[in-house]
């Protein structure tokens, strides 16, 4: 093709060219008063040796250095933060070259110059004030002076202090009858569940992990299910005690050992971890984020549906059972062995406290949720402790006429003669039942002869 300064430039397969160049810069002529541009070489291109540029001698519009290059652009760059925003009134063709800068909308942002479009922040998170990066919300935890932490704190104090005052008596007068009736060992074993329940509400205030998220299941499996095994079996063995004094059978005798209960005690519990740590393995416990008000982030452990049902269904549901139908059997023990109708109430407050727990539980999340699960486990706790241990302190400090030995030797006296007579009564009943039925089998045949 024909150029300004030669007719014929043409380019060779590989795209070098055979003629040679000089590259020319247009620069104001400051030698003369008038505006004149004069032509400047600044370099040349040769097939030889390609492009050389002197870059030094170059001078743009404007008298400015050659690093300050002038911009070929009707717009200014969008810096980060905006975006380049195609303006329908701008021709198609010039578009490349003009823009309009806009800021990225909200919850965007846009982290470098010139950007086509803005990207949008990730859930938990939203744009600084320059709209250049995403920041992440803040993570809230429960506070120790807030309302609810305040209230656990207190009540955990309550709770550990009149346990270790109950406890305390207890091993004092050990050796009395109100005591010894309700079997020591099982009493310390019982405390010692009902002690767990305070550590086991503490878990429900502390950051939230998923190893703190475990903790929280077995700890909260194991204190209640051990309260209500520890009080079936010590209200079983009672009652197998005085049943065996009745019927005089043997077999009962190794059912009464404390140390069988203990086992009994134990192989549950430990049927009861195991069953949560396979299903701790199959459904795993999780951490999950929660939006709550003011752009804040709470953490909350995602417990899978079996669980609950585990829990409410198997383990308190069928040993709650069991607690009130053996307290109802055993409702006629004598008075200082007879813990049926406190048994009952415990039982009937536990019942409550779960089925009160459940609506809050569900409905809320967070830390109001945790703070009331902390409170709910403090009061199942109490609730066994101050039912059972209060009659039996009053009776110690208020009634110890009734806490003698001789006391609890007419008690069992007049249980076992009442059974005897209940016995014989109901024997001679059906023996007289029968003696009546066969009279009337022989009347019969005489009155059908009389006939």
């Amino acid at each position: 093709f024909a150029g300004v300064t030669t007719s014929n430039i043409s380019f060779r397969a590989d795209g070098s060219i055979n003629l040679s160049f000089d590259i020319i810069n247009l620069q104001e002529d400051t030698s003369t008063l008038q505006r004149k541009v004069k032509p400047v070489k600044i370099g040349y291109l040769t097939k030889e040796n390609s492009l050389v540029i002197e870059q030094d001698k170059i001078i743009w519009n404007g008298n400015r250095n050659w690093y300050d290059v002038p911009s070929s652009r009707c717009s200014q760059d969008c810096p980060p933060g905006f975006y380049q925003y195609e303006d329908v009134t701008i021709a198609i063709n010039l578009r490349s070259c003009c823009w309009k800068c806009r800021k990225c909308p909200t919850n965007q942002i846009s982290n470098k110059t010139n950007s086509q479009q803005c990207t949008l922040c990730p859930d938990f998170s939203s744009p600084n004030a320059n709209n250049t990066s995403c920041i992440d919300f803040p993570i809230v935890y429960a506070k120790s002076d807030s309302p609810l932490s305040i209230t656990v704190i207190a009540v955990a104090s309550l709770h550990f202090i009149c346990l270790a005052c109950i406890w305390i008596i207890m091993i004092i007068k050990r050796n009395t009858p109100v005591v010894k009736g309700s079997n020591f060992i099982l009493v310390n074993v019982l405390l010692f569940f009902i002690g767990m329940s305070i550590p086991t509400a503490i878990l429900y205030l502390l950051p939230i992990s998923v190893m703190i998220c475990q903790a929280r299941l077995f700890m909260t499996t194991i204190t209640q299910v051990g309260i209500y095994l520890t009080i079936l079996c010590k209200t079983n063995q009672v009652s197998i005690i005085f049943k065996n004094a009745m019927i005089r059978k043997k077999k009962l005798i190794c059912l009464t050992k404390s140390y069988n209960q203990l086992i009994l005690i134990s192989i549950i519990l430990g049927i009861a971890c195991v069953i949560l740590m396979c299903m701790t393995i199959l459904l795993p416990i999780k951490v999950n984020r929660q939006l709550a008000m003011n752009q804040e982030i709470q953490l909350i452990c995602y417990v899978p549906i079996g669980y609950n049902i585990i829990s409410s269904a198997f383990w308190l549901g069928i040993i709650g059972f069991l607690c009130l139908m053996l307290a109802f059997k055993a409702r006629s023990l004598p008075e200082n062995f007879n813990e049926s109708r406190y048994i009952f109430m415990s039982s009937i407050f536990i019942t409550i406290i779960n089925l009160s727990s459940l609506p809050g539980t569900i409905i809320l999340t967070g830390i109001i949720a945790d703070s009331i699960s902390a409170l709910m486990v403090l009061i199942f706790g109490m609730s066994p402790m101050f039912c059972l241990f209060i009659p039996k302190i009053y009776i110690i400090y208020y009634r110890p006429e009734l806490n003698t030995k001789q006391e609890a030797m007419a008690s069992i006296t007049n249980f076992t003669f009442n059974n005897v007579n209940q016995s014989k009564h109901r024997h001679n009943a059906a023996e007289m039942n029968s003696t009546s039925t066969q009279a009337t089998i022989c009347r019969d045949p005489f009155s059908n002869t009389n006939q």
